[in-house]
């Protein structure tokens, strides 16, 4: 019998979880089932018919509040022998509401996109905690090598790596707005579209990105002489301070807030900047495989890998450091470029990094030892993903 794969889906998470669960509903092998969490309108932004799929909107959009509707399907997907094998939570935040319906005997495997400790950039708390995946010491996965290594610090047992989902690129999508109507939209005028560079933000989730820094870097590159408009995702953190500086300044330069997800808007920016302090990865990959130079503050080996077997992908630029001005000098080139109507190819020793395992294959190889038979010990000592060492 095909195993049944329930996924979890908070749409207030971020977006890097949407793009993690729509490449892992292609997975074959397993009958896969949706649930997301949050309000239509989070469910029809986050892509086109997502919101005909089951939905839970918790009170106070705390998805633990969702319990009792979350029963009540879990009830009569037992009555129709449709019970799932195995529930992925997409977040951590998810993460209690899976226990709560399902108890301590079905698998779960859930996706942390940042490290255990991070907080937003105005200072607050995540909305979950990660003592709660260590006392019920499910299968944790990520995508950077750093975060790997913050989740078995503080004491999880079983942290795999994955590798971020990369989207196959359509050179324009299907009933998708031409650039031309993106950019109107990001508020860049007709008559300045050619002289006009947009330089997104691909920070994720939101709150963990920092407009104010962001708005400093754009003001650096305008000091050059280039006209830019910076674009950071709803949300973002500190944009309050952010547009303030802009105004003091006399808006010389633009800071939007994007209405649409980032990944619906790649074909209007000309560069992207990836923090890389805390997820995002998979954003950044999808902007590489698009064709939109990237740089970022770190860990640009881990997304040249992810895109080095996609044809037309351009490989990211590594900043000397996270500091504003390193971002801003690794960023006048491309900004050049693109003012020029093409543009740069960043140094093609990215392009030379090995393909490795996809994160389908990854994550079914997951799933299948999770749903193994009893016997395996799912506390094991975790190895690591490069070396092979166990964690002691």
């Amino acid at each position: 019998m095909t195993p049944r794969v329930l996924h979890l889906l908070h749409l207030s998470a971020g977006e890097e979880p949407t793009l993690a669960c729509r490449a892992a509903l292609d997975i074959p092998g397993f009958t896969h089932e949706l649930w997301t969490i949050g309000p239509a309108s989070a469910a029809a932004d986050a892509w086109p018919g997502l919101d005909s799929h089951p939905r839970l909107t918790p009170p106070l959009g705390n998805p633990l509040l969702a319990w009792r509707a979350s029963r009540a399907l879990a009830r009569d997907r037992r009555r129709r022998n449709a019970a799932p094998d195995l529930v992925q939570c997409w977040s951590p935040s998810a993460y209690a509401l899976a226990r709560t319906t399902f108890g301590r005997y079905t698998p779960v495997v859930v996706l942390a996109t940042t490290d255990p400790t991070h907080r937003t950039v105005d200072d607050a708390p995540p909305s979950w905690s990660a003592g709660s995946l260590l006392r019920m010491a499910p299968t944790t996965v990520v995508m950077r090598l750093s975060h790997w290594e913050a989740w078995l610090h503080v004491g999880a047992g079983d942290v795999r790596l994955l590798p971020p989902p990369v989207p196959a690129p359509p050179a324009s999508p299907a009933g998708a707005p031409a650039r031309r109507d993106l950019r109107r939209m990001l508020g860049i005028d007709a008559a300045d579209d050619a002289t006009t560079v947009a330089v997104g933000l691909l920070a994720d989730p939101a709150p963990t990105g920092d407009a104010r820094r962001f708005s400093f870097i754009m003001g650096l590159l305008h000091t050059v002489g280039r006209r830019v408009v910076g674009v950071v995702p709803r949300g973002c953190g500190v944009m309050r301070p952010a547009a303030r500086f802009v105004r003091a300044h006399g808006r010389r330069w633009g800071l939007v807030e994007s209405p649409l997800p980032m990944t619906a808007i790649a074909h209007a920016i000309d560069a992207a900047v990836w923090p890389g302090r805390h997820g995002g990865a998979a954003l950044a990959a999808a902007y590489a495989a698009a064709g939109v130079p990237v740089v970022c503050a770190d860990s640009a080996d881990e997304i040249a890998a992810a895109v080095a077997h996609i044809p037309g992908a351009v490989p990211p630029v590594a900043a000397r450091d996270a500091e504003m001005r390193s971002i801003a000098a690794s960023l006048l080139p491309l900004v050049e470029a693109a003012t020029s109507g093409s543009r740069a190819t960043p140094a093609a020793d990215h392009r030379s990094a090995p393909a490795g395992p996809s994160f389908q294959s990854v994550l079914a190889e997951i799933w299948r030892e999770r749903l193994s038979p009893p016997g395996t010990n799912p506390f094991r000592a975790a190895a690591h993903p490069l070396t092979g060492a166990t964690a002691r």
